[in-house]
């Protein structure tokens, strides 16, 4: 609500319907003016004296019938004939003021004054000065309010019209007017309130109270301050999921409304890639015999300064991710994401629970995705488990936590539709250096094939390391493929399974590993294409941004190589 300008202020303004200063009722304008009295500088002809004459007898005429305009123009004109007589300079002040016109009043004592000093109203006069005096002092101050109220009121117009900057520049000229106005520390407060500077509205809005002792509004107002000092407190303790939008604490791993995530704002590995020159992050692979398999530069994904800089929670950045789902087609109810739409269509509908997204459904293909979560301290939530697709390939993923809310371990499974339709599990187990960071990442993997292949057996290990630099910089990520292994349990029952099973592995003995770290894990044929299972490290999106991938066949190693400018800091 805009305050406008107060009852007080008004009265200031109209109260100059000024009433004439009391000495006019002891100062009559004198009556004897003849033509004999003119004090002359240039000698006056009969008619100049006869029209002189005329318009002092009609001034009087008309101020005796109380007609002060009419006395004035006679007395006016009289002025006009012989200049600076004391009794019509005298008489025309007296009218002036009786008209309003007081500035004219004043020039006239003024004239009068200068010119006799002996004259017999002048001492009627000295007191007509003093309140024509104050009168001029009332008009100046009449005015400053005028210009004040415009002012004010200008800026109120802009306010209005969401125009905030303009209008703060405009509210601070009138608090230089008029420092003790509330009506202006209220506004300002609004004013600053919708630019996002909170602290700055609580200021003036405790201003205002000061400057109002006992305002009609102090409950409306209080409770605007208590709202104000929360954000305050949600701008240094929170940042905004960049996805819908949600306020999240300081610490939070997940979004727990739509399962963004992970935000390891501490963690030197999600800082590893910013998008500033010197900065890069080069993948390298290796086959089993140490030959070179090829590198790629991955792209930056830190917009600027470090991992969750930019995440910082204020109104205008959660407006803006809102603005931008919206224009998406997404739904929301107040804070929630409920669906999105394509015209009249749902495409996603989200499932809120009472503290957590449940459910996401697609509506056209009859997808269920879910999750659950478990409590991971004051307003945080740990995402306990969750499906998701990545190129048509259905994961459910596990999560487990340490005492310190860090993650301990992952776990995978999906069904490689691509291939022979084997469900293979993953697990992650992390390992956390005494300083905080992450040390070590230990990912395993297989799955068991069915009777008709001859149930074989696939099992693999690799370690993912980290290595940082002085300054707590992620120098280096190694993932190690240790071991990978395949064990046919037994003959495959069909001859046409035994003889593709023994192309893919001349050397194959049964019921013993084979090696398959060269050679990668074959499963079966479609036409002339070779099914193969790959170690796909996708799911592993939470262990670093550099990892995930599908792992090519024969590759045992992969580094990513990080460099950063100087300027870029540490952990």
């Amino acid at each position: 609500m805009i305050r406008h300008w107060k009852p007080a202020l008004c009265a200031l303004l109209v109260a100059a319907t000024f009433a004439a200063p009391d000495l006019l009722a002891q100062s009559p304008p004198r009556e004897q003016i003849v033509a004999e009295d003119i004090t002359e500088s240039r000698p006056a002809t009969a008619e100049e004296k006869e029209e002189f004459t005329r318009a002092i007898a009609f001034g009087k005429r008309f101020f005796d019938i109380g007609d002060t305009k009419g006395a004035l123009e006679n007395y006016l004109r009289a002025d006009s004939i012989f200049p600076d007589q004391p009794g019509v300079l005298y008489n025309l002040a007296i009218l002036m003021v009786k008209e309003g016109r007081y500035a004219d009043a004043h020039a006239r004592v003024e004239r009068y004054l200068s010119l006799f000093p002996e004259g017999a109203e002048i001492e009627n006069l000295k007191g007509l000065q003093l309140e024509l005096d104050f009168q001029k002092e009332v008009e100046k101050r009449q005015q400053e309010t005028k210009n004040y109220v415009e002012i004010f009121n200008r800026g109120r117009y802009h306010l209005s019209r969401g125009e905030y900057p303009q209008a703060l520049r405009i509210f601070e000229e009138a608090a230089q007017k008029q420092p003790t106005d509330p009506a202006v520390a209220y506004n300002q407060a609004l004013a600053f309130e919708q630019t996002g500077d909170f602290v700055r509205a609580t200021e003036y809005l405790r201003r205002y109270l000061a400057l109002t002792p006992s305002p009609a509004d102090k409950n409306e107002v209080d409770q605007k301050l208590f709202k104000l000092e929360a954000e305050i407190i949600d701008m240094r303790t929170k940042f905004v999921c960049p996805f819908c939008g949600v306020k999240l604490d300081d610490g939070a791993t997940w979004c727990h409304r739509c399962w963004h995530g992970p935000y390891l704002f501490d963690e030197p590995h999600w800082n590893s890639r910013p998008c500033v020159v010197g900065a890069s992050a080069t993948r390298t692979m290796f086959f089993a015999d140490g030959r070179f398999g090829g590198n790629e530069v991955l792209s930056c994904n830190i917009k600027s300064g470090r991992f969750g800089d930019a995440l910082s929670y204020t109104p205008s950045a959660q407006r803006a991710i809102r603005d931008a789902r919206k224009s998406e087609g997404w739904v929301y109810d107040g804070d929630l994401l409920l669906e999105k739409r394509l015209g009249e269509q749902k495409v996603l509908v989200l499932e809120q629970g009472a503290d957590v997204l449940e459910r996401l459904l697609a509506p056209a293909s009859g997808d269920v995705f879910a999750y659950s979560a478990e409590k991971g301290g004051a307003g945080r939530w740990n995402l306990a488990t969750e499906d998701f697709v990545v190129d048509g390939v259905r994961f459910s993923k596990s999560y487990s936590y340490d005492a310190a809310g860090r993650i301990a371990k992952e776990k995978v499974t999906y069904q490689n539709r691509g291939a022979c339709d084997h469900l293979i599990g993953m697990t992650a187990d992390y390992a956390w250096s005494e300083d905080g960071t992450l040390g070590s990442v230990r990912i395993t993997g297989g799955y068991t094939g069915l009777p008709v292949e001859g149930s074989p057996t696939v099992a693999w290990s690799g370690t993912l390391s980290f290595a940082y630099d002085p300054r707590g910089r992620l120098a280096r990520e190694e993932f190690v493929l240790s071991s990978f292994t395949k064990t046919y349990a037994e003959k495959p029952k069909h001859g046409w399974v035994r003889d593709e099973v023994t192309d893919f592995y001349p050397t194959l003995k049964w019921k013993k590993p084979l090696d398959v770290m060269r050679t990668g894990d074959y499963c079966g044929t479609s036409g002339t294409k070779r099914l193969a299972n790959q170690i796909d490290l996708r799911p592993f999106y939470t262990v670093s941004p550099g990892l995930p991938m599908l792992l090519p066949f024969g590759v045992v190693k992969m580094t990513v190589d990080y460099t950063y400018p100087e300027s870029f800091g540490g952990k």
